[in-house]
């Protein structure tokens, strides 16, 4: 077609085109294309196929599965993490009731007697008992005890000492 147009049929021709970005010099830059009128407004592009290259486009759908499928790796994650957190909780909590168990026994005070014990104790909804055998020396200048507890976590353990007094 050999017609002429005019500056404003031009102008409006260009108005709604795709162009690429013009460098300060004059010359094309290839690597930036501009959408619309350049007045500043947005444009949305649409029925964008899904992107196959790395360096293609993504679209809302891609986009979208690809948060989703990061926000439920992190949930599960999470979730097992909250898992061990909360095992450790009940063992830390075991622990410290077979502590106050082993605590809890008394011991044999006079020279040399001898004592069994039984003792309980609880911690933030876990529990352990704890025995024990002490017994002091006949002249009274060495004690022993062993002992030994379960707790509600199936966790066992043992102490043994020995002190001189005077």
């Amino acid at each position: 077609n050999t017609d002429a147009v005019n500056v404003a049929q031009l102008k409006a021709s260009e108005a709604g085109s795709v162009r690429y970005e013009t460098n300060a010099d004059g010359s094309v830059n290839y690597s930036v294309l501009n959408l619309g009128d350049g007045s500043g407004g947005t444009t949305r592009i649409g029925n964008v196929s899904a992107a196959v290259n790395d360096t293609d486009a993504v679209n809302y759908a891609q986009l979208k599965r690809s948060v989703e499928e990061a926000n439920t790796y992190t949930d599960q994650k999470m979730g097992e993490m909250n898992s061990k957190i909360k095992g450790v909780e009940n063992k830390m909590s075991g622990g410290i009731a077979s502590a106050m168990a082993m605590a809890g026994l008394p011991q044999a005070y006079a020279p040399g007697a001898n004592m069994t014990s039984i003792a309980g104790g609880t911690f933030n909804g876990e529990s352990a008992v704890a025995i024990g055998v002490s017994m002091v020396s006949e002249s009274g200048g060495w004690v022993y005890k062993l002992q030994g507890t379960s707790n509600s976590q199936g966790d066992y353990s043992a102490a043994i000492g020995a002190g001189f007094q005077w």
